[in-house]
């Protein structure tokens, strides 16, 4: 079952992420052939989708992130736990799996700060 996106009114929402980059997965396989053109064919039938995440956070909300989403749940454990988020292109209710660990760094001074992150869509 999928852990659910951080609910607490101290935490930015679903939708919110500052800059996301998608890298769609190559789901095909393109063979030259010794005449003619080239073969291309399904590699599979579901390819993932890795997104590069950065949300932007304050002092209290990394706290809220680091303390009761990532430390308490069982995604600590390696990232393998599953959570519902927002795709962040399609802005449509997704699963997704962290893929890396947050980073946290700073952007102002001890103010405002930086969660990035490398999730996939589960196909």
């Amino acid at each position: 079952m999928a852990v659910p996106w951080p609910t607490a009114n101290s935490f930015p929402p679903k939708a919110y992420a500052i800059s996301h980059v998608e890298h769609p997965e190559r789901a095909r396989i393109r063979t030259k052939m010794d005449t003619g053109p080239a073969k291309i064919r399904k590699r599979f039938t579901a390819a993932p989708e890795e997104f590069d995440v950065e949300v932007r956070v304050n002092k209290a909300q990394l706290g809220t992130w680091h303390e009761d989403f990532w430390l308490n749940t069982s995604l600590a454990d390696y990232g393998c736990e599953e959570i519902t988020w927002l795709h962040p292109r399609l802005n449509t209710e997704a699963v997704f799996r962290f893929v890396t660990e947050p980073e946290y760094n700073t952007i102002s001074g001890d103010k405002l700060w930086s969660i990035t992150f490398r999730m996939e869509i589960m196909p």
